[in-house]
């Protein structure tokens, strides 16, 4: 039986794997760079739940992962926090896009980084 694990992060990119999942990658608090298969994401269960994942919002995930694999699996994710304000002006949002492509290009997969989530957070 797979292990669960719960934590928190933010999601840098994701890409659309079929007509209802995605790959994300997020980076999280307590292990680093990560990256997810989430399946049937973009299907809505009820009536005003946003589909899908949105960029450089900060997440509670739960997922299962198994060494053999590359992508973990996120079963469950809820919103923490959308930072409306960044959306609000334009320099912010690139600023935001900015930051997620240089933790996407220099932190190695799984390389714990707490520090730079919290920098990446404020």
């Amino acid at each position: 039986m797979a292990k669960y694990h719960r934590t928190e992060g933010v999601c840098l990119r994701r890409i659309d794997y079929s007509n209802t999942s995605q790959v994300a990658t997020f980076l999280t608090r307590h292990s680093g760079r990560m990256s997810f298969m989430a399946k049937g994401v973009k299907r809505a269960p009820k009536k005003g739940i946003k589909r899908g994942l949105d960029l450089l919002c900060r997440y509670e995930i739960v997922y299962t992962h198994r060494r053999s694999e590359s992508l973990a699996n996120l079963t469950e994710r809820t919103l923490q926090e959308s930072f409306r304000d960044i959306r609000k002006a334009l320099d912010r949002i690139l600023y935001g896009y900015y930051a997620a492509e240089l933790v996407l290009n220099f932190v190695a997969e799984g390389q714990p980084c707490s520090e730079l989530y919290e920098s990446l957070l404020t």
